[in-house]
C-alpha cells in the first residue's frame, strides 16, 4: 500500500513579479528585487521609485558595456604594437583586428544607447 503525502499549507511556488517580471516566492509580499509590493497595486511614488530604478541600472549596464569596448580597442591596439617586430604593421594581425573592430563597435553602440536613455529620460511623456 502506497503512502499518502499531505501537501503543507506552506507550500509556495515560484512566480513572476508583475512589476520587474523576476522570479520570486508566491509568499512574498513585496519583491526582493524591486522592492515593490506583489498584491497590491503600486501607487504613483512607488511606480516613478520603480522606474527611476530600472533607468538606472540600464544606465549602468550602458556604461559597463562602454568600458568593454574600450578595453577590447585596448587590448587590440597592444596586441597589433606587440605582434610584430616594427610595431603598427600593415596589415593588423587578424586577431587584432576584430578586436578593435568588436570594441569600436560595442563601445559606439553602448553610448548611442546611454545617450538614447538620457533623451528619453528628459522628454515629455504624453497624456499625463
Amino acid at each position: 500500500m502506497g503512502r499518502r503525502f499531505a501537501v503543507p499549507f506552506w507550500t509556495m511556488a515560484i512566480i513572476n513579479c508583475p512589476h520587474c517580471n523576476q522570479r520570486i516566492s508566491s509568499l512574498k509580499e513585496i519583491c526582493p528585487h524591486c522592492e515593490a509590493p506583489v498584491a497590491a497595486p503600486l501607487s504613483r511614488e512607488d511606480a516613478e521609485r520603480i522606474a527611476a530604478r530600472q533607468r538606472r541600472e540600464r544606465s549602468y549596464r550602458a556604461g559597463n558595456l562602454s568600458y568593454l569596448g574600450l578595453v577590447m580597442l585596448v587590448v587590440g591596439s597592444l596586441w597589433w604594437w606587440f605582434d610584430g617586430d616594427a610595431g603598427w604593421m600593415i596589415p593588423p594581425p587578424v586577431g587584432a583586428s576584430t578586436f578593435l573592430l568588436l570594441g569600436m563597435a560595442l563601445y559606439i553602440l553602448a553610448r548611442g544607447y546611454m545617450i538614447w536613455l538620457q533623451v528619453s529620460q528628459k522628454r515629455p511623456r504624453s497624456g499625463r
